[in-house]
């Protein structure tokens, strides 16, 4: 402990005791991320007709090309799931350096 005597008064003394604590801290927190997809029941439509379109052919061959348009519904559930934990604090007091 040290005494300081304050200057413009002679009667009145200020005690100073002067400290310091270092520390070093660590904070952490887990954080978990799962993420998955479900598919869905999938769904098919047939738009329209189907249109076959003949080609040019030799008398012993037979080419021709089937079109057909169809609308495919596929639902997606897009799933994440975020859990954050308790945090965690690490502290080490020493002498400072």
């Amino acid at each position: 402990m040290r005494t300081i005597e304050v200057a413009q008064d002679k009667n009145k003394k200020l005690i100073v005791c002067p400290t310091k604590t270092c520390e070093d801290i660590k904070i952490s927190v887990p954080v978990e991320v799962r993420t998955n997809t479900e598919i869905g029941n999938i769904t098919l439509k047939c738009g329209g007709h189907h249109i076959i379109k003949k080609q040019d052919k030799p008398q012993s061959v037979s080419k021709f090309e089937i079109v057909q348009e169809i609308s495919a519904e596929i639902p997606i559930n897009f799933i994440t799931e975020v859990e954050v934990k308790d945090e965690h604090v690490d502290f080490d007091v020493h002498d400072c350096k």
